[in-house]
C-alpha cells in the first residue's frame, strides 16, 4: 500500500481508486466483506496461470445487497390475505381504529410486516372503490362482497435461492508497490448472483456454471468475482 495521494482531478471529476468519475453522477457505496488468501502454488486466473505464489481475493456482498423476495403468493398467503380483507371490508369507511388495526396485527404476526404488506397489496380486491361505507353487521354478508384477484402462486415459501443485486459489473483489485500500480479485473458478475442453495434439494443453483460455488471455494470464486 502507499500513502501517496492520487493525482489531482478536474473540478468536475472525483477520483476513486485513481479512476475519474463525473461529479454530477451520484455514487452509492455499499458494504462488502473482503477475504484474502496467499497460496504458494500457481493460481489459474482470467489471464492464464500465474507463474508463482498468488494472492486470492474474494468479495462477499453484505446483507443489504441480498434479496430473498418472491412476489408469488403461497396458498396460505392467499388465504391470509383474503381473511385480512374480509375483516377490513366489513369495517366500513372509514373503519374504526381497532377494526383496521386488528386484522393487520394478525397478518403481520403470521408473516413479517414487510411480507404482510405485500400480501395485503397483492390481495387488494379489484372492486375496492365499491367497498360499503357502512359497517356490515355480524351474521350478514357485505354488499357487494369483495372481488379478489388471482395473483401468481408458488408451491412453498422457498422456491428461489436468495440473490445479490446492486453489485458492480466486475471487481477490480489494485496492487501498490512503491510507484507501481497494478490492476486486476475479475470476470463479469452475473445479474442476480445466487447466495444460497436451490430450494427443495439443497444443490447449487442451475444456470450459473462455476458461479454458484463462489462462496465455498476461493478457486471457484474467480468465476464470479475474478
Amino acid at each position: 500500500m502507499t500513502d501517496q495521494p492520487p493525482p489531482a482531478a478536474p473540478d468536475d471529476e472525483i477520483v476513486i481508486a485513481r479512476l475519474p468519475l463525473a461529479a454530477g453522477v451520484p455514487v452509492l457505496l455499499l458494504p462488502v466483506r473482503i477475504e484474502t488468501r496467499f497460496v504458494s502454488q500457481p493460481a489459474v486466473t482470467l489471464k492464464g496461470q500465474s507463474g508463482g505464489p498468488s494472492l486470492l481475493v474474494r468479495v462477499y456482498p453484505d446483507t443489504i445487497s441480498v434479496s430473498s423476495f418472491e412476489p408469488e403468493l403461497t396458498a396460505d398467503e392467499v388465504t391470509a390475505g383474503r381473511a385480512y380483507w374480509d375483516l377490513l371490508w366489513r369495517a366500513g369507511l372509514p373503519p374504526a381504529a381497532d377494526a383496521a388495526q386488528a386484522p393487520w396485527r394478525v397478518l403481520a404476526g403470521a408473516y413479517t410486516p414487510q411480507r404482510a404488506a405485500w400480501i395485503a397489496q397483492a390481495m387488494t380486491p379489484v372492486n375496492l372503490a365499491e367497498q360499503p361505507a357502512a359497517p356490515t353487521p355480524d351474521g350478514e354478508q357485505p354488499t357487494p362482497p369483495p372481488d379478489y384477484p388471482h395473483p401468481p402462486g408458488r408451491a412453498s415459501s422457498y422456491e428461489k435461492a436468495p440473490e445479490a443485486s446492486a453489485l458492480p459489473d466486475a471487481w477490480t483489485v489494485f496492487l501498490y508497490r512503491g510507484e507501481q500500480v497494478t490492476a486486476y479485473t475479475g470476470a463479469p458478475i452475473p445479474a442476480g448472483l445466487p447466495v444460497g442453495l436451490t430450494p427443495h434439494d439443497g444443490t447449487l443453483p442451475d444456470g450459473l456454471p462455476g458461479c454458484a460455488g463462489w462462496w465455498t471455494s476461493p478457486r471457484r470464486s474467480r468465476s464470479a468475482w475474478g
